[in-house]
């Protein structure tokens, strides 16, 4: 009993081995978005201050 994995009480085995990934890819999403949306503006922000 005790090498039986707790299916009933985690639902199921492999949710715990690709959670991490699902993290990780939607860390990497939020961080191309606000790169891709904040750069044009940090572009811009440097331009103005060196004139």
């Amino acid at each position: 009993m005790t090498d039986l994995p707790s299916a009933s009480s985690s639902g199921s085995v492999p949710t715990t081995s690709w959670k991490p990934i699902i993290i990780v890819l939607t860390v990497l999403v939020v961080v191309v978005c606000v790169a891709a949306v904040g750069i044009p503006f940090l572009v811009a922000y440097l331009n103005s201050a060196s004139e």
